[in-house]
């Protein structure tokens, strides 16, 4: 499911790019967002990567908008929350993009 990931996520004036990275020294890390360099990774050995992106992009979203007060355990129920939602219901969720890039 690599096709479906995004090489830039925007999130208010913020625009961070995607990158796939392999922890050859630790093999308990999923994901990982660097706010000051605007980067999220992603486990390159994952095959499907769209929940950890999820969970990353609510860790961005927390940074710009709640000046990051969340803690991990929320912001793991809150990505699988959301990732289930997003995931289970395609037709209201391609009914945000715009009407060109529908299919």
């Amino acid at each position: 499911m690599w096709h479906c990931i995004p090489s830039t996520v925007k999130v208010g004036g913020h625009t961070y790019t995607v990158q796939r990275r392999i922890w050859e020294e630790r093999d308990d890390v999923d994901g990982q967002t660097l706010h000051r360099l605007r980067l999220i990774r992603l486990d390159g050995r994952d095959p499907d990567p769209r929940d950890t992106l999820v969970h990353e992009i609510l860790h961005v979203i927390d940074y710009v908008y709640n000046a990051g007060q969340l803690d991990e355990g929320t912001v793991r129920r809150l990505g699988e929350g959301i990732y289930q939602v997003l995931r289970d219901n395609p037709v209201w969720v391609r009914s945000f993009l715009p009407k060109a890039r529908r299919s």
